[in-house]
Formats: C-alpha cells, structure tokens, sequence
C-alpha cells in the first residue's frame, strides 16, 4: 500500500501532460500587492470540551448522509455551522445540512449537489472552501476553480493553473483573498470577492518550485511556504514576487506537509516528509534548527510519511506541536523542550488519513474507518468510532457536531451537544 502514489504519480503526470501548451488564464507574475491588514491568527479558544466531546457522542452511530458511491475527499463547514460541502472523487461537492435534525437515520435529506453539465467540475474535487457569505471555492484535478454563489446554482470558472491543483486556502480572509497550489509549480492568489469577476480575479502567479508542489501554508499574508515532491521546501514573498528562502533536498522523497508556525514572531516553519522526518525551520536565521526522526523505525529501516502537522489553539497548546504519519502514530511534541514526545499514540492499525485539532482534543482516522479521540494535554485516548466503511478523509467540529467524510461515500454527523464546554 506504500507504494500506492507511485500509480497515481502516473495518472497524475499523464493527465497533466494533455494540458501543456494549454491556453490558461492571464499570469500575472511578479510582485503581488497585497492589502496592508494583519494575518488572520489562529481564535484561542479558552475553555475545556466536556461532557460528549470526552465521553463520546450518546449516539454513536451518528447521523449517516449517504451522497456519493465515490470516495470523499474534503470537507469544510460554513461560519454559521449550519452546514458543511464536501468535496468527491465523482467530481461533484455536496452540501449537507448538519443542524439538528429529528431524522437521525437521514440518508442525504436536504443534500446539495454542486454539479450540472454547464457548472462544476470534470475531475476528481482536491479542495473546497467556504468563504464568509457561504460561497464556495472548490479545487479540482482539472485545472480549474470552481466559485460557487450561495445557493449552488451557479459557479464561475477560475481559470490560471495548468496542472492538477492540490489545494486552496484562505489567505486574507477579511480582504476576499485566497491562494492555490498544484502541480504546474506555481501559487496563485486569486480575489473571490464579489466586486471582481472573470480574469481580474487571479491577482498574481509566482512559480514556487521545480516539482509539483504537495502542500502550503501561510506564515503571513504576505508569505507562503511550499513542500513540493522533490523534497523541497521554498518560502515566497508575495509582495516580492519572488522565491526568499530556498532549502533544497530538505527530505528524501516527496516533502508532504507544511505547517506556519503561529508563535508569536512568526518565523518557524515545520515541514514533514515521505522519510518520516520532520524539519523546524528559522525563517530569521534561514536554517534548519533540528531533524526529528518522529515517523521512522530504524530497526525496521522503515519510515512513514509524515501526512500531519498542527499546533493546538487552545490556550496552553502554544508551545505544543502535533504530527502524524502513515506509520499510524501521533505524536505530541513541547518545543519549549527542544521539541521532545511527550505523548506518542500507537492505537491505529492503519495508515493515518486526517487529524484535525480542536480545543484540547485531537481528532484522527484512519484507513480502516476508526477514529480516534485523544486528550493532547494528558496523552489519554478518550473514546473511538467506526465512522466509516473504508478510510477516513476528513474531519471538522461545530460547537456541537463532529463531522466525518470518508471513502464510503458518506458524511457522518455525531451530536456533541449538552454540557459541552465548561
């Protein structure tokens, strides 16, 4: 199963290879003016999740929205947490209300389809984001973004990467602002306000890198750091328009994850690997302050990619750094102690397919459709869910619902309300 990639590497490189010399939109390369705002920091949230959130949900066969027959591949929750879209391998996104319901045995009631002959996407749906006013921007290996109005009877084409895009993210939210990554080396930064339409929406395109690039993050909204599958991690300045920092060969194999620290001056960057290691970087000393061997089995002479890199914004999870690998473990790490475990988990039988972070709770599945929920403070595994047929790709919180989506096809709602924080 480790060298699964290597037949979608192939899929990948051949359906990118029918789009070279494609006519895309209007690169607009060079310095890219960004409004002068602050970045969007992490919301700390103060206090303890309790009652379902440690026990486990009161049922825990949740609440089932069959969509697809496809595997899912993405998830994201609109602001109100009213709904969350998924993204799928059928090329369509679905968006499911996840309210309280009397219905809990639904199965896809008052589910959206985002997808028409005229509309949606024509490849397998590698991102989707909703924005403030419920639009949605969805990412596809087609080249293409999709910006969906509200009501998901419409989208406009976001035209400009010439490859398979491997994600979008917010970058100045306040500002309309987002950016995207993918396999033509490039990230684009694209204006998803409603005042703007066509090609004046891609504000500007900086070639990152020499390989398709597998991850990204922001440090600022004036700086992004790319992993790409050459095991490169590069840093570019927006405004500059231009790569400032280059660390070649910084993981044998694919650089897989790329995490922005939040620390206070904003200058760490953590970048994990297909070698299991994970790197911290000092973007003010422009080097790699440690390698930690945290997804290898030297015995063994194995590693598992490291697929997972989060830091807690629960107040106290400052100086606590999360990863996890395809080895199947999670590891919790202090960096105000030279980034030493305190909490490793071994309890999945599988590969780790998502993680997700919320207040003092981690949230992680895996290949065989178990999910785990962990104390990061403690190091104790709470409770587990069967909250899938197959793996598990992605996991999101409300203040009341986990959300789970997965290769089955299916989202699956558990009820966390009650006595939920104290």
């Amino acid at each position: 199963m480790q060298y699964s990639h290597r037949a979608n590497d192939a899929y990948l490189g051949a359906f990118d290879t029918v789009r070279v010399g494609q006519t895309t939109g209007e690169q607009k390369k060079g310095p890219i003016s960004i409004p002068s705002i602050s970045c969007e920091l992490r919301t700390i949230s103060e206090g303890d999740w309790s009652g379902s959130w440690v026990r486990g949900p009161k049922d825990a066969e949740g609440c089932l929205s069959s969509v697809s027959d496809r595997p899912l591949t993405c998830l994201s929750m609109n602001d109100s947490q009213s709904h969350v879209v998924a993204g799928s391998t059928d090329h369509a996104l679905y968006v499911v209300p996840i309210a309280d319901n009397d219905d809990k045995r639904r199965r896809g009631n008052g589910c959206k389809k985002l997808y028409t002959k005229k509309c949606g996407h024509s490849e397998w749906v590698t991102g989707a984001l909703y924005l403030s006013d419920d639009r949605i921007v969805s990412a596809a290996m087609d080249s293409r973004l999709c910006l969906w109005n509200a009501s998901g009877t419409n989208c406009e084409d976001l035209i400009g990467h010439a490859g398979s895009i491997t994600l979008v993210k917010n970058l100045a939210r306040e500002s309309s602002l987002v950016f995207s990554a993918g396999y033509d080396k490039t990230v684009r930064v694209w204006n998803v306000g409603k005042q703007f339409r066509g090609k004046t929406r891609e504000i500007g395109c900086i070639k990152a890198t020499s390989a398709p690039i597998l991850d990204a993050d922001t440090q600022s909204a004036q700086k992004i750091t790319v992993g790409d599958r050459d095991g490169n991690v590069r840093v570019i300045d927006l405004e500059k328009g231009t790569v400032v920092q280059a660390y070649a060969n910084a993981h044998r194999g694919h650089t897989t994850s790329i995490l922005g620290s939040c620390d206070n001056d904003r200058n760490g960057i953590y970048s994990g690997g297909q070698d299991g290691i994970v790197n911290v970087w000092d973007c003010r000393q422009k080097k790699c302050l440690a390698s930690l061997e945290l997804h290898t089995d030297k015995k063994e002479g194995k590693a598992g990619a490291v697929g997972f890199l989060a830091e807690p914004s629960h107040s106290g999870g400052e100086n606590i750094l999360i990863t996890g690998g395809a080895d199947g473990t999670i590891n919790v790490l202090d960096k105000r102690q030279s980034h030493q475990v305190v909490h490793k988990w071994i309890e999945h039988q599988d590969y780790i397919y998502s993680l997700h972070v919320s207040h003092q709770l981690c949230f992680s599945g895996d290949g065989q459709g178990m999910l785990h929920v962990h104390d990061w403070r403690n190091g104790h595994l709470l409770y587990g869910l069967g909250a899938n047929q197959a793996a598990i790709r992605a996991i999101t919180t409300s203040n009341t619902k986990l959300v789970v989506a997965g290769d089955d096809g299916s989202i699956l709602t558990y009820d966390m309300s009650g006595d939920s924080v104290l």
